[in-house]
């Protein structure tokens, strides 16, 4: 019975021992534990610099002036003066329409106005002679009252006939179609004999020393312009520093855009050129910028990882404007830190890193 107590004893010792050398064996030593996997980087220093915010958007150059001409009433084309391609200056006849309604009246309203100034002549010099007569002793203080009563109402009559020929003149020249201002023809839209009418084109015309960039706004960024917001317009290798010269009050209801000019009076590049303008909305002068791919935004907030010897540390920061890739930082950053940049979704804070790309810390 001992012998076997002593047997059992003896095989259990062994399977312990087996156990523990088994486990000793296998068991993993801390320098068997393998090291944690670097993530690649890039890197990016924090800088000082100027931040300009702009909105971008796409042009085409126009002349200056551009209109469709029309005429204000409707009447015959009596004639058309000029030709296509014509260059013409401020005022010139371009077309006239029929008139002959006027004339007659334009004929009476001048005789009328003969008569009048010539009656009113007439009781200056009676009204002249009155008041000789008066001091004189000749006529009563009441007739030379009269002759200056009829004076001035002789004057009265010239007045309302030159009002009234004048109201005839003006109704008469919207009867000729002149250009607006100096110019060229670029169009003709009608022909002698036809019927104009008022909104129904006759001529295009196009004028002005200068061209016009014409942007098509969207109503959401109209908020950010006014017609001193500098813009630099851009074609090819050429760029140019101007400002927006007018803002055309009326939203297009199919696109929710509004038209936005911007005049070009040096260097500026053929009528139907395409352009990229740059709005510039806001500048800041000496503010911390980083690249905006080393930007980290979460439910918990905005942060960035600074790199320091060889690990990311994860540092919640504040951002203000951004712009071109470079974003503004207000604060949790100092001039001269290193973050990381670029695909940042496998970082964690005091994570490993390594510098594959961009700036070396």
């Amino acid at each position: 019975m001992m012998i076997k107590k002593i047997m059992i004893s003896a095989v259990i010792t062994v399977l312990l021992l087996t156990v523990y050398i088994v486990f000793l064996y296998e068991s993993p030593d801390a320098e068997d534990i393998p090291a944690e996997k670097p993530v690649p980087v890039e890197a990016a220093f924090v800088k000082r610099g100027d931040l300009v915010t702009s909105l971008s958007y796409n042009g085409t150059v126009q002349d200056e002036y551009s209109a469709m001409l029309s005429s204000k009433v409707s009447a015959e084309v009596n004639a058309l003066y000029v030709t296509e391609g014509e260059q013409v200056a401020r005022g010139t006849v371009l077309a006239e329409l029929n008139h002959r309604d006027f004339d007659l009246k334009l004929e009476t309203l001048k005789s009328r106005l003969d008569a009048a100034t010539m009656n009113a002549d007439y009781c200056s010099d009676m009204l002249a002679k009155y008041a000789t007569l008066l001091d004189e002793g000749a006529v009563s203080k009441q007739q030379y009252d009269e002759a200056d009563l009829k004076y001035r109402l002789a004057k009265a009559e010239v007045r309302t006939a030159e009002a009234n020929l004048k109201e005839l003149e003006a109704a008469l020249d919207v009867h000729y179609i002149r250009a607006p201002q100096n110019g060229i023809v670029t169009g003709i839209l009608t022909q002698q004999g036809d019927m104009a009418m008022p909104g129904k084109p006759l001529m295009a015309f196009s004028g002005g020393k200068d061209k016009k960039v014409v942007v098509s706004v969207v109503q959401e960024d109209l908020y950010l312009l006014d017609e001193n917001t500098p813009a630099v317009v851009t074609w090819g290798e050429n760029s140019l520093n101007t400002k927006v010269s007018r803002i055309l009050p009326s939203i297009d209801p199919a696109t929710n855009t509004a038209t936005v000019e911007i005049i070009l009076q040096n260097n500026h590049p053929s009528q139907g050129t395409a352009v990229e303008v740059g709005f510039i909305t806001n500048s800041k002068k000496d503010v911390l910028l980083v690249p905006s791919e080393a930007i980290v935004d979460t439910p918990e907030g905005t942060f960035a990882f600074i790199i320091r010897r060889d690990k990311a540390s994860l540092t919640r920061i504040t951002v203000g404007s951004e712009d071109k890739g470079l974003t503004e930082v207000i604060s949790g950053l100092e001039e001269g830190q290193c973050v990381a940049c670029g695909d940042l979704g496998l970082l964690k804070d005091n994570g490993s890193v390594y510098v594959v790309g961009g700036e070396k810390p």
